[in-house]
């Protein structure tokens, strides 16, 4: 069994391809299959994507470590119902909703406008919105405007497009450059 400090691929080679043996005779080169290098455990670099699940790393042997398990599980409780947050994020054009509400209140007619749908699709969205409990609204005669209900929701995607919080200078969007659309 791999001691402390002992590097990633080669917890990840006795995982996959039993210890070695103790002259070493009978291993694998990094790189070659099985029990491949880290290269091909952590991924390939020629962006052709993530290795299949089946591929991934498993214990070879079953301990709990107990202590951090105790400590982290009451900590749980805090992602409770956080799906359906992330749900609604799924959806591209509820997420242009979403931001857009970050940034400004807005009427159903401004959403529209903004994701270039009829009144029908904007109200879909901000009704769904509203019934998870992410966006509020008031009414103000005949027109009905919406915000969101917390600005943490805004705040992450804020952060997925690289904008700052208030006061804090902007970082460079995920990945280090502009996200690319498209072909």
């Amino acid at each position: 069994m791999a001691g402390y400090g002992t590097a990633a691929w080669d917890v990840a080679t006795e995982a996959t391809a039993g210890p070695a043996p103790a002259d070493g005779a009978g291993r694998t080169e990094p790189g070659a299959h099985p029990g491949a290098g880290p290269e091909e455990r952590s991924g390939p670099a020629t962006g052709e994507g993530p290795p299949a699940a089946a591929d991934a790393p498993v214990c070879g042997v079953d301990y709990v470590h107990e202590e951090v398990v105790d400590r982290l599980r009451p900590e749980l409780d805090r992602v409770a119902g956080l799906s359906e947050l992330f749900k609604a994020l799924a959806d591209e054009t509820r997420l242009k909703v979403i931001y857009a509400l970050s940034r400004a209140e807005l009427c159903v007619c401004d959403v529209a406008a903004l994701i270039g749908g009829s009144k029908a699709a904007a109200s879909y969205h901000l009704r769904l919105l509203y019934r998870l409990g992410l966006a509020r609204c008031r009414r103000e005669g005949k027109m009905v405007y919406y915000r969101l209900a917390d600005p943490r929701v805004g705040a992450i995607i804020g952060a997925a497009v690289g904008e700052a919080p208030a006061g804090e200078p902007a970082a460079d969007p995920p990945g280090g450059g502009r996200v690319r659309r498209g072909g």
